[in-house]
């Protein structure tokens, strides 16, 4: 489900001009920004504390413990001091009320903007997916499609086109394994398949060749892919053998099925 685009807070809505907000929010960072002498109130406490400890006592360490402890409730005591009067100057800033509650919804629209921008960047990509998705269908359906890709994303097609019908398809590119180009696993029985993208039909020589390498490796069936079509010796050949020839109109079937 898409959100709505949020809408940036106007200061208007406010009682803020544009000018009125900075002004606002110079003062406010000069007090925020502006160093004190109390902040340094917490470590002179602490050492002037121990400074009679450190006359009778030799150790070191028993002398840093103090410090530390001193240090650690001084310190609070005096944040929360100076929260305080941070807050006390904050409001004597004329509008600075509506100046703190439009920053805040400021920040709450930038928070719904940057999630808004990124389902919208999840919704761009996944309709650049959906669009070459379907402009690769398209070219599926043309003979030049499967003739212009290059041979490894051809196998890579031809083993999608084999997974969408039910098999377990392995590329074996690189692997030398005797011509094979994708092997093949359905219901524990195994196959092979051979790519070809010859300009002309497919003789009968590779589908012998084909043949020859399903019995030495005991494949129960075999596929020789061709865009180009195969020429009549070669169905000859495939007769009563479990090899199947595909050529573009059986893969066209398979893309649309």
């Amino acid at each position: 489900m898409s959100i709505e685009e949020p809408k940036k807070p106007n200061p208007d809505k406010f009682d803020l001009t544009n000018e009125r907000y900075l002004e606002i929010k110079r003062k406010s960072e000069q007090i925020f920004n502006k160093t004190n002498i109390i902040t340094y109130l917490p470590f002179a406490a602490a050492i002037i504390s121990v400074i009679p400890i450190f006359q009778e006592v030799d150790e070191i360490a028993v002398g840093i413990f103090l410090v530390l402890i001193i240090f650690t409730i001084t310190n609070g005591i005096i944040e929360y001091i100076d929260k305080k009067y941070t807050d006390f100057r904050l409001n004597r800033i004329k509008g600075y009320k509506n100046y703190s509650a439009y920053e805040n919804a400021l920040l709450s629209y930038k928070v719904e903007k940057h999630e808004y921008n990124k389902e919208q960047k999840i919704l761009f990509e996944e309709c650049e997916r959906e669009k070459l998705r379907k402009e690769r269908n398209l070219k599926r359906k043309q003979h030049q499609y499967w003739m212009s890709i290059d041979p490894y994303e051809f196998e890579k097609e031809i083993a999608l086109l084999f997974e969408k019908q039910g098999y377990k398809a392995y590329v074996t590119k690189g692997s030398g394994d005797g011509g094979i180009d994708i092997k093949l696993d359905k219901l524990g029985e195994r196959g092979i398949v051979q790519c070809k993208r010859f300009k002309n039909k497919v003789g009968p020589g590779p589908i012998r060749d084909l043949y020859g390498t399903m019995k030495a490796g005991k494949y129960k069936y075999g596929f020789i892919v061709c865009p180009s079509g195969f020429s009549d010796k070669a169905y000859e050949f495939s007769k009563g053998k479990s090899i199947k020839l595909i050529g573009l109109k059986r893969i066209m079937e398979i893309v649309n099925a």
